[in-house]
């Protein structure tokens, strides 16, 4: 359950107009296992989740702020596991699945029935895997990750392209100190992660993080 609220619509002039509470309900079928000596973790669950009045952000015309989604759903489930095959090697891998839907959404009167649209920002699939690699004092990490393409608003108007990531990292450990450097979207793969619109002339979008490499330093006490 969440209480429901009102928005305040400052540039759009329509002023302060509300929206009622929601509720889910939610399902789960979970299994947690742990093998080889707790060198092996396995994770694993299936889920449904029945939605009332959901609260969600979109657009009537030119209007933004927040509506209740008559009915939705999700269903999906998570598979997770993390081995360490050696003392010094840990890795991982993960994968998610979810399908989103709006079964009843009118909003503006009933002129805009979003009715079987998926969620905003909600990936089908998604998935990792990596590890961690530690020498002496130094630890690798790698990891790849996917996710799958989603629409960027409830109209469903725009779907943002698939995407793969790879992230590397090295980090030197001295007693309570820790540096660290790492290389977040190696391959520089960057997408459109929102419909473009024209403002004055100008096209304006947004797009996903580029390549971004950096360094941290981290002292405990």
């Amino acid at each position: 359950y969440r209480p429901g609220g009102v928005d305040l619509d400052i540039f759009g002039g329509s002023g302060v107009t509300d929206y009622d509470s929601e509720y889910t309900k939610n399902y789960e079928l979970s299994y947690k296992g742990v093998f080889n000596a707790d060198t092996l973790a396995v994770n694993a669950n299936l889920f449904f989740i029945d939605w009332e009045d959901m609260q969600t952000s979109g657009s009537e015309n030119i209007r933004s702020g927040t509506f209740n989604a008559g009915k939705s759903s999700v269903y999906g489930g998570e598979f997770e596991v993390s081995w360490a095959p050696m003392r010094n090697l840990d890795t991982y891998l993960a994968l998610g699945y979810a399908k989103t839907r709006f079964d009843e959404f009118l909003i503006g009167g009933g002129a805009q029935d979003f009715a079987g649209n998926e969620f905003a920002n909600a990936p089908r699939l998604t998935a990792a895997i990596g590890g961690y690699y530690k020498v002496g004092r130094l630890t690798y990490g790698a990891e790849v990750s996917y996710r799958d393409s989603y629409y960027d608003s409830i109209s469903n108007d725009f779907e943002v392209d698939s995407l793969t990531l790879v992230n590397l990292s090295l980090a030197y450990q001295w007693k309570d100190l820790t540096a660290k450097a790492f290389a977040n979207n190696v391959f520089d793969r960057v997408v459109q992660s929102r419909s473009a619109t024209q403002v004055e002339g100008e096209t304006l979008g947004l797009l996903t993080d580029p390549r971004v490499v950096g360094v941290q330093v981290e002292y405990r006490f």
